[in-house]
């Protein structure tokens, strides 16, 4: 039994054997009339596909390093070949944003900082309870049980003060 799936670029044909034959496009179109597919570009303009580049100066800095590690280590990467794949791996590594460690932020404990930093500048002569009343209004959903906000409230208070004082012992223990 074969199989049959086609494609833009082609067809696919794959026998009960497993085995699978793709047959590309262009090839279909001379043997089977009328299985070239419709072409959208304009017949004086062909289609080209748009390559992404570096610009000319990340392009000059990341083969002058890679040169420069390669002349530096090259005793190393010479006596074993499956070195280069790792170092090729690693560079790849360095050049992806890195990821913060630990549990992500509670975006309404985030949300509530900075609007708690931005009431306390845009209203200076409030109370530090006015302002958090401005804040529960922003950041608190309308609780369908009115006895279940004070406890919210009282939570994310302690939870902005948690994080505002553990980012002032980072801070003291990296001086």
């Amino acid at each position: 039994m074969v199989d049959m799936h086609l494609s833009a670029r082609g067809v696919a044909l794959s026998s009960s054997g497993g085995r699978v034959y793709r047959v590309l496009m262009p090839y279909l179109s001379s043997v089977i009339p009328g299985a070239a597919p419709e072409d959208r570009s304009s017949p004086r303009s062909p289609r080209k596909l748009q390559k992404r580049q570096l610009p000319p100066t990340a392009r000059k800095q990341i083969l002058a390093n890679a040169r420069e590690l390669a002349k530096r280590y090259a005793d190393l990467l010479n006596a074993d070949a499956g070195l280069k794949r790792v170092a090729a791996r690693l560079y790849r590594v360095g050049l992806e944003r890195r990821r913060r460690s630990g549990r992500p932020c509670d975006p309404d404990i985030t949300k509530a900082a900075i609007l708690l930093a931005l009431y306390r500048k845009k209203h200076p002569r409030e109370t530090i309870t006015q302002t958090w009343q401005r804040v529960y209004s922003a950041v608190l959903p309308e609780e369908s049980d009115p006895r279940a906000r004070p406890m919210a409230a009282r939570n994310l208070r302690a939870a902005v003060r948690s994080r505002r004082n553990s980012r002032r012992r980072r801070r003291q223990k990296a001086k």
